[in-house]
């Protein structure tokens, strides 16, 4: 028994689908799950292992995770990293959003993470290291190791808008105008 119903089985008397019909079924034009694969077909995830083993380093001090180098203008596509650790209760998401400039040396619209602070010893930031070029930052708690496991970009504006690559190196301190992510 069960197999469900066909979208045949959910027209109304008008000719009408149904709402769940709506929902569910791929070939509806403006059905949700057609909206959200046309949203996912646009996003381009990379797996990334950008993995550092600094769990053997006693001292303290902050991770180079990311630097992200602007090459183009009108770049307001969001840009999302996930970040795993040792310590972390769950990964910590964050987001980064520049302003959209008639330039590519333009600077934060919003830096954001899923991270509570209460709940982790982490915090990250992101500080710009010359034109056009911005760093990302954790602070380092001696014998822990840091992961980026994924990061998601468009697809059609990723190579075009931004070159990214993960340093993972451990720095003294934080360069001076750093921002704190804020909680979303």
């Amino acid at each position: 028994m069960g197999g469900g119903i066909s979208n045949a089985q959910v027209v109304t008397e008008e000719g009408k689908y149904s709402l769940d019909a709506i929902q569910n079924n791929p070939d509806i034009e403006g059905s949700l799950r057609q909206e959200i694969e046309s949203v996912s077909g646009k996003i381009d995830t990379h797996i990334v292992n950008a993995w550092n083993n600094f769990s053997v380093i006693e001292s303290a001090g902050y991770i180079h995770l990311v630097r992200i180098k602007i090459s183009n203008i009108h770049i307001d596509y969001p840009l999302s990293f996930t970040v795993n650790g040792r310590g972390f209760i769950k990964p910590a998401n964050l987001k980064i959003l520049f302003h959209d400039a008639d330039n590519a040396d333009t600077d934060i619209n919003k830096c954001t993470t899923d991270l509570v602070t209460l709940d982790y010893n982490y915090k990250f930031y992101i500080a710009k290291e010359t034109t056009s070029t911005w760093n990302i930052y954790v602070n380092h708690i001696p014998y822990t190791s840091i992961a980026i496991i994924e990061a998601k970009i468009f697809k059609s504006k990723s190579a075009d808008f931004f070159q990214v690559t993960y340093p993972n190196v451990l720095v003294d301190s934080l360069p001076d105008g750093s921002l704190e992510f804020t909680t979303e």
